[in-house]
C-alpha cells in the first residue's frame, strides 16, 4: 500500500514537471511575460476612434471591432450591415485594409467602396480602421 501510494505521488509529481516545463510554450505562458500586460499603441488608438461612436448608437462593425462595441452599442455585422433587411445604423467601423475572416476581404472592400453612395462619410480615422457616420463629415 505505502509502495502503491509513493508510485501516486511521483506520478503526480512528474505530471507537474512537465506542465510546468511545457507552459512556457502554451498559450497560458503568455501570462508570464512582461509583453502581455503591456499597453499596445495601436490597441489604443483603435480604442480612441471607437469612442467617437456614441453610446447606444447602431453601429455596422467589422468581426474583430464588434465584440469592442457591444457593451455600449447595438451592433450588427459588417458588411452584411449596412444594407441588410430593416436596418440602416447610422454609424460604420471598420477595417483600412480588409483580410479574410467571418466574411471574405473583397466583400469587405467592396461594402467599403459602397459607404460613401450610400450616404456614409468618414468621421474619424486612426490604428487601421476608420469610423464613417450616415450623412457625416470629414475624418
Amino acid at each position: 500500500m505505502a509502495a502503491e501510494r509513493a508510485g501516486e505521488v511521483s506520478l503526480v509529481g512528474a505530471a507537474l514537471a512537465v506542465t510546468a516545463a511545457t507552459l512556457p510554450t502554451q498559450p497560458l505562458g503568455a501570462l508570464g511575460r512582461p509583453a502581455t500586460w503591456q499597453s499596445d499603441a495601436t490597441a489604443d488608438t483603435v480604442r480612441d476612434v471607437q469612442r467617437r461612436i456614441p453610446e447606444g448608437a447602431r453601429v455596422a462593425a467589422a468581426n474583430g471591432l464588434a465584440p469592442q462595441l457591444t457593451a455600449r452599442a447595438e451592433v450588427y455585422l459588417f458588411p452584411r450591415y449596412p444594407g441588410g433587411p430593416g436596418v440602416r445604423p447610422e454609424w460604420v467601423a471598420a477595417y483600412d485594409r480588409p483580410q479574410d475572416g467571418l466574411f471574405p476581404a473583397r466583400q469587405e472592400a467592396d461594402a467599403l467602396r459602397a459607404l460613401a453612395s450610400a450616404g456614409y462619410a468618414p468621421v474619424r480615422s486612426g490604428g487601421g480602421i476608420t469610423v464613417y457616420r450616415l450623412g457625416g463629415e470629414g475624418v
